[in-house]
């Protein structure tokens, strides 16, 4: 130890002193070669690793950037809620952090927007919430008598067919972008022979 500095003599791998310290901070330049240790020991207990610990910080940095850009612009589209907002600050996983953005980001437009757009909205929710046990059908109202209603040339939806395609294009776009659901692992769907 020479005026304060922890100094190797003669040049060595490890600097060592027999000082006794109590609280200190310690600044270390050295380098080291890519891929070797870049540890530090600390009173003969503890090996803090430099390019881990900056490597940490710049990936929070980039999640909490990501976060930051996210919340401006569900912000924008008026449609940030305590709850999400809530959400989003407490996620420092890229991936979940995504999956909750994904039904906000701004996308090409999708069949399921070609639904909506041809009113289709309705009967998707129809559909849904009979699914999940909050409505139930009327004594005789089926799926496809109440799709023959929602046909409209104009908009492109001219038969059952295309009403039922369209409906099923908004429930898989719904269901693809549940942030609870796309942590499950994915099954292979089976189909009767």
């Amino acid at each position: 130890m020479r005026a304060g500095i922890l100094a190797p003599t003669p040049p060595c791998v490890d600097l060592v002193t027999e000082d006794a310290f109590e609280d200190f901070m310690l600044h270390v330049e050295f380098r080291y070669p890519a891929g070797s240790n870049s540890g530090v020991y600390l009173r003969g207990r503890y090996e803090v690793q430099i390019q881990d610990v900056i490597d940490a910080r710049d990936r929070f940095d980039r999640i909490v950037d990501r976060q930051r850009f996210i919340l401006e612009t569900i912000e924008k589209q008026q449609k940030l809620t305590p709850e999400l907002k809530e959400r989003l600050l407490g996620c420092f996983d890229p991936r979940a952090l995504e999956d909750l953005y994904l039904p906000f980001k701004a996308k090409k437009k999708s069949k399921a927007e070609k639904g909506r757009e041809a009113g289709l909205q309705p009967l998707a929710d129809w559909v849904w919430n009979c699914g999940h046990g909050t409505e139930q059908p009327q004594p005789g109202q089926t799926l496809e008598l109440w799709a023959f209603t929602f046909r409209n040339e104009e908009k492109g939806v001219k038969d059952v067919e295309a009403v039922l395609e369209g409906t099923h294009d908004i429930l898989t776009e719904r269901l693809a972008e549940n942030a609870d659901l796309l942590g499950f692992p994915v099954l292979p769907a089976s189909r009767p022979a």
